[in-house]
C-alpha cells in the first residue's frame, strides 16, 4: 500500500509540499489530520528527516474559542494573557 493510496490531488500536494511550512485549513471529516500525518511519513521515508526531528499539531475550533474567550477575559480585567 502506498502513502498516497487514500489521499486526493490537493492531499497528495500538501504532503508533497516541502519547499515551505504549511498549514492545512479545512472542513470536519476533511482529511486534516491524515495529511498532517502522511507528511511527516513522508518526510522520514522519502526525505530521510529523522523521525525525533519532525512535528505535527492540530487545533479544534473549540480550542480557538476557548482562547479567544479567555484571552479577552483577561484583557478586561486588566491582566496580560499568555
Amino acid at each position: 500500500m502506498s502513502l498516497f493510496d487514500n489521499l486526493n490531488l490537493q492531499q497528495q500536494q500538501a504532503v508533497k509540499h516541502t519547499a515551505s511550512p504549511l498549514m492545512v485549513i479545512a472542513g470536519a471529516g476533511s482529511g486534516k489530520t491524515r495529511v498532517i500525518t502522511s507528511k511527516i511519513c513522508y518526510m522520514i521515508q522519502a526525505l530521510g528527516i529523522k523521525p525525533e526531528a519532525s512535528s505535527g499539531d492540530t487545533i479544534r475550533n473549540l480550542a480557538v474559542t476557548t482562547h479567544t474567550t479567555s484571552q479577552k477575559r483577561a484583557e478586561n480585567n486588566g491582566k496580560s494573557y499568555v
